[in-house]
């Protein structure tokens, strides 16, 4: 098997529609090359002809740890050769991995004002702050810092260009805007953040004195957009957070000097120093969540208790349950009891497992408190635990005879995000793969306030063939055990749809219904009639899944704009698209009487009247009550060719504020000449199309933001696999003036890896 890239930098001077081809003419063999990993610095190795190859890896600083590990592997050929070996560091400085934020919220979507990793725009910054206070009782101390993380909870697998992390000391106790001057800069990479903890490993440590405040900047550079990576977040007391984020096509997120805004919504954040002298104790995690526990059976969940510095030197940390025994705590095999006691020797408590059992006592009960962690002069730290006795047994029965065909592969309902597939068995009790789900037990119910509506989005897969099939959602609003209530048949599909697809709306929950946990059931059927679908009994083809929701009540004033997101497509410039609305509702404002500010982007423009007139100015929608009920409709107004518009418009008053995407574009109009395009940006050129023949099946060309064999990351290039053809790029219209035309353009091909 063979492969072909081709790399491209075209200019054209005078010319018309321009057509590059390629044709795979013979094959060729692979060459193998490779590098050293990642010690503290990249380190290449390269030896001219077979044998050992030796390098001395310079000195490391006092701030420097680096771990036994082996750093390469044995490889051989004729060009290159690898040693095996291990490389240790001979100086080893005490340092410490401090959490700061214990939150378990997360933003989703579109929204930008929490995350570092905003890609939904190309370029972003944000400000934290971070009170000495806060990273002393954390256990951080005076000395280098070397390290910095985030806990990212969902990605998009989209690159950060010029990734910077910046620190300074700061005397601020709260944010009011950005800092523009006096940084350090710690660490710059193009970073692709994963799901979980991403630790960035700084180039140039910074100092930190023990006692001022720290302030630290994020930021960003980006030619192009995709979605957001998400990250978990603790709301603090103060504004501790600045943002900033929009489409910056000359400039970087990195060189702003004004904030979009602050607020309170700060990231979790693992932070790797010098440990503090502070007696500290550390709970990992600090939230157990026990799910569904049947009255007189238990469930056992473990956290992590550590410590360092305690005062005395030898002595024991108590570990104390909640009262009422319905839970209990047991440490090295010791039996399960109100408290236990953990022994500490030298200062110091290593990674101790401690176990919590639930083990309710009453049905239909929702239980929580805390695990207490005290003892060696340590601020004492707490487990939230919590758990039910909720259980689907209470609700009729439903599921699906056959395990081929449809199945439900994503339920998403404010924060309850559950995915599945074909070979998924939920562990909850009654479940058969393919055929019902109970997720009661382990997926944590979403808390669904009163009076709102909430977005949700049902993805259907198929575990066979394709056919037609619809859904129904239910919700047992009145906790009274059924779903045949009024207003419990919570959605139903419009029609029947063939074979894999999603199904979105909102889910409006009644301002009478009864307050706590109760049982939301997704049915998914084969069917081509919707309205057939019942709560209970069977059928053959499909899957039902069930899950608790928690309805809570409306506290805090609330806006809610529905959908929050609008895209108008494609509208030539200088033209006005077809109106969309918007439905702005809100409850609880505060004062009960004033006005929600509605504020366009530019080239978007708003109207409380269907046909207007239009404002490209902010309108204001007056309300009493402390309530709001509005239609709000948007035309989008583009102004120039080849463009692609985004924005947000702003919905703010009585205390609450509520956000609506929208987006379009403009077509290509013919592109004047001369012209000039290095295919060196990490989208597909604007305009640009392409085409195949022969024995290639389809498009080949691309751009890829990481590099492919032989070539760099952003450049074009097209590839066989063992196929003999052609395929092409075509050039958007180009207007030619009188006169000739001169093309001028440059290929190179790399033979998997032979070198350009």
């Amino acid at each position: 098997m063979f492969t072909k890239f081709w790399q491209l930098m075209l200019i054209v001077l005078l010319s018309t529609t321009v057509v590059i081809a390629q044709k795979q003419v013979a094959t060729s063999t692979a060459k193998n090359s490779s590098s050293g990993a990642d010690v503290k610095k990249e380190i290449q190795i390269i030896s001219e002809s077979p044998g050992n190859t030796e390098i001395q890896k310079a000195p490391l600083s006092t701030a420097e740890k680096l771990a036994d590990a082996e750093v390469f592997t044995g490889y051989t050929d004729a060009n290159v050769y690898f040693g095996s070996g291990l490389m240790k560091d001979e100086t080893d400085a005490t340092s410490v991995v401090v959490t700061i934020g214990t939150g378990t919220s997360t933003t989703t979507g579109t929204t930008s004002t929490v995350t570092p990793y905003k890609t939904y725009w190309m370029d972003g910054q944000d400000q934290l702050l971070f009170l000495a206070s806060e990273l002393s009782t954390a256990g951080l101390g005076a000395g280098n810092i070397t390290a910095w993380a985030f806990n990212v909870s969902s990605s998009a697998a989209f690159t950060c260009n010029s990734f910077t992390i910046s620190l300074q000391h700061t005397a601020l106790t709260v944010l009011t805007s950005f800092t523009t001057t006096g940084w350090t800069t710690c660490y710059t990479a193009n970073v692709t953040p994963v799901v979980g903890w991403n630790t960035y490993t700084f180039t140039a440590p910074f100092a930190w004195n023990g006692t001022s405040n720290l302030l630290v900047k994020v930021c960003y550079n980006n030619a192009t957009w995709s979605n957001n990576s998400h990250v978990y977040y603790t709301t603090t007391t103060a504004n501790t957070h600045a943002y900033y984020y929009n489409d910056l096509s000359t400039s970087s997120g990195c060189d702003v000097t004004a904030s979009s805004g602050v607020h309170a919504m700060r990231p979790n954040v693992q932070i790797t120093g010098a440990a503090t002298a502070a007696p500290y104790l550390t709970v990992i995690p600090n939230t157990l969540n026990f799910g569904y526990v049947a009255p007189a059976s238990f469930f056992d969940l473990p956290y992590i208790l550590s410590g360092g510095n305690l005062t005395p030197a030898a002595g024991n940390i108590t570990v104390t349950a909640p009262v009422g025994g319905d839970f209990l705590v047991s440490y090295a095999g010791s039996p399960f009891a109100g408290s236990v006691l953990v022994p500490y020797t030298g200062g110091s408590l290593p990674n101790s497992t401690i176990t919590v059992r639930f083990q309710p006592s009453a049905p239909n009960t929702l239980y929580s408190g805390n695990v207490t962690n005290a003892g060696g002069s340590a601020t004492t730290q707490n487990v939230a635990v919590s758990g039910s006795t909720y259980w689907y047994s209470k609700y009729c029965t439903s599921s699906a005879t056959s395990t081929a065909d449809e199945d439900i592969f994503n339920v998403t309902v404010g924060a309850l995000n559950n995915s599945s597939d074909c070979s998924t068995l939920a562990p909850g009790p009654g479940s058969v793969k393919n055929m019902y789900s109970n997720y009661t037990t382990t997926v944590a119910a979403p808390d669904l306030v009163a009076s709102l509506s909430i977005p949700f989005s049902v993805q259907i897969g198929t575990c066979g063939g394709n056919y037609s099939n619809a859904i129904k959602i239910f919700i047992d609003y009145n906790a009274d055990g059924d779903f045949a209530d009024p207003d419990e048949e919570e959605y139903v599909s419009a029609a029947a749809t063939s074979g894999p697809h999603f199904e979105t709306g909102n889910i409006s929950v009644p301002a009478g219904a009864t307050l706590g946990v109760t049982m939301m059931r997704v049915v998914n059927v084969e069917t081509t009639v919707p309205s057939g679908i019942l709560p209970c009994g069977t059928y053959t083809w499909g899957e039902t899944e069930d899950y608790l929701v928690n309805i809570v009540a409306p506290t805090n004033p609330w806006l809610s704009a529905i959908p929050g997101s609008l895209n108008f497509g494609s509208w030539p410039s200088g033209s006005t698209s077809t109106e969309l609305p918007y439905a702005l509702t809100g409850g609880n404002l505060n004062p009960p009487a004033g006005n929600i500010t509605v504020t366009p982007p530019p080239n978007f423009e708003v109207s409380a009247t269907s046909g207007g007139p239009y404002s490209a100015a902010p309108i204001m929608v007056p309300y009493n009550g402390g309530t709001v009920s509005q239609n709000i409709y948007v035309v989008f107004k583009p102004t120039a060719p080849n463009t692609v518009y985004t924005g947000t418009i702003v919905n703010a008053g009585g205390g609450a504020s509520a956000n609506v995407a929208v987006s379009g574009s403009s077509p290509c109009d013919p592109f004047p000449l001369p012209y000039c395009n290095y295919f060196d940006d990490a989208a597909f050129p604007l305009c640009w199309s392409q085409g195949y023949a022969g024995g290639v099946s389809t498009n080949r060309w691309s751009v890829s933001a990481t590099a492919n064999a032989g070539g760099a990351a952003n450049e074009m290039h097209a590839y066989w696999v063992s196929a003999v053809g052609e395929s092409w790029l075509q050039s958007p219209t180009l207007i030619v003036p009188a006169g000739g035309a001169i093309l001028t353009f440059k290929h190179l091909y790399d033979d998997y890896g032979a070198g350009l």
